[in-house]
């Protein structure tokens, strides 16, 4: 399998890594405006050795830093533009202002890396972001080279030599009503742009540009209830290839995936156990070519659609915390050539003993998935439509506290999939395989809160 299958891209073209200074000096100039009350800094370094199937073993080191910056909560009577309203005298409302209690203005800056070195191999994995956020407006720059991604994700692509760059834009919703029972939102948004670059063989490749908008319709807030009426999250991943002027014409290929949650609903049962679900319905677009005159498709590309549902149940009792899940399950396979269907069951718990000064933690998602749809241009060996696979991740994980924030911790984990991961020292072909793997690592955790 070819570089550019591999990453689910068709053949690309060569670009230089996009630059974020003008966002960058706008993010900082939001941190003056903010006026923090506190400063929040914490951190993790680790370092330890493990192995894995696709390894005789390897050698780890990773560090992760936040820093936050933020005011306490603002009341939200005293928030943006809001009008007192109700003959009762009771009600507020709030015009494109985030009315959550909870919500803080500030800044927060995320740094996350890792290095992963076996077999005279060394890969490194990091992140960064810089978000900036007022009365529910936020504006968000991130980075990130060679994105791991799990089995929720929509698109399979492998993230092995890539370099992700993204901003992301949040509004609050355009109209908010208090009354004394709880809270009406009406039409909050998110849109989200990514650049990617493909880093092979000494050059750099067009890796694409991903496009995703989040709306959500209307919800009710009670105390212990809330609905939601038609979430909709639409994401698109193209490249274009060609552009003619005169005629207005843009060629290229894309995907995409339309989700609609026609509904959903969560519940705090007891003060400990919440339950939540959804339903609604997937539209998903395999990798096709495009053509688009005055920015307008002139055909509907082959999509399959399929039923959108989940069901969840969680516990969160002191130091102990258990949750099911199963519900439809889909995605676009790591060629992007294929859509699959299916269904997930996920279930986890963390739990914490301070007298023995013990975590264990575990996560469990098993799924099955049907291929449902196989675009034009597709690489020879995909497997046909119809067939079924069993995919699924296990994961399970030991702290021990020294003292302090040090501690020594172990983890396992067992996975069935045809994805690939740039932690494994050899990419995956793209057909189902397992992997597994083992460390054991020492770990200081730090934290400092600053008024």
């Amino acid at each position: 399998m070819n570089a550019a299958i591999r990453h689910g891209l068709p053949a690309a073209t060569p670009r230089g890594v996009p630059m974020l200074r003008p966002m960058n000096r706008l993010a900082i100039a939001c941190l003056f405006v903010s006026a923090p009350a506190f400063a929040d800094v914490a951190g993790e370094l680790s370092a330890g050795a493990g192995k894995d199937s696709s390894s005789d073993g390897y050698a780890s080191a990773q560090a992760d830093l936040t820093l936050a910056l933020e005011r306490a909560p603002i009341p939200p009577e005293r928030r943006g533009l809001v009008l007192p309203c109700g003959c009762d005298g009771l009600g507020h409302a709030w015009v494109f202002t985030d009315a959550d209690p909870d919500d803080r203005n500030g800044v927060r800056a995320q740094l996350d890396g890792l290095v992963h070195a076996s077999e005279g191999a060394t890969t490194l994995i990091g992140s960064a972001r810089l978000a900036a956020r007022g009365y529910g407006w936020e504006l968000e720059l991130g980075t990130a080279f060679q994105p791991t991604g799990d089995l929720r994700a929509v698109f399979w692509r492998s993230g092995r030599d890539v370099l992700a760059t993204r901003f992301g834009f949040a509004m609050p919703p355009m109209v908010s009503y208090q009354t004394r029972d709880g809270r009406v939102e009406i039409a909050g948004m998110r849109f989200d742009y990514t650049g990617r670059t493909l880093h092979e063989d000494g050059r750099s490749y067009d890796g694409g540009d991903d496009f995703a908008i989040a709306f959500e319709l209307a919800k009710w807030r009670a105390r212990s209830h809330t609905l939601d009426i038609l979430d909709v999250h639409v994401t698109g991943f193209g490249i274009a290839d060609s552009y003619d002027e005169t005629t207005q014409t843009s060629t290229g290929t894309s995907a995409s995936d339309a989700a609609f949650d026609v509904v959903g609903y969560h519940w705090h049962v007891t003060p400990t156990i919440e339950t939540s679900a959804r339903f609604g319905f997937d539209q998903l677009a395999p990798t096709a070519p495009y053509v688009e005159v005055d920015n307008m498709p002139t055909a509907q590309p082959p999509m399959v659609m399929a039923a959108r549902y989940w069901l969840e149940l969680a516990q969160h009792d002191g130091d102990r915390t258990l949750h099911l899940g199963a519900g439809s399950w889909g995605r676009l396979d790591p060629s992007g050539y294929a859509a699959d269907v299916g269904t997930l069951a996920t279930a986890g718990f963390d739990w914490q003993s301070a007298k023995h000064a013990l975590r264990l933690a575990s996560e469990l998602e098993v799924g099955r998935l049907r291929r449902a749809l196989i675009t034009p241009g597709a690489p020879s060996d995909l497997a046909p439509v119809g067939t079924r696979m069993w995919m699924g991740r296990g994961t399970l994980e030991a702290d021990v506290r020294v003292t302090g924030g040090l501690a020594v911790a172990s983890s396992a984990w067992l996975e069935r999939s045809d994805r690939d991961d740039p932690r494994w020292a050899v990419p995956a072909s793209g057909a189902l395989a397992t992997h597994a793997g083992a460390d054991v690592s020492a770990r200081w955790r730090f934290g400092h809160l600053f008024y």
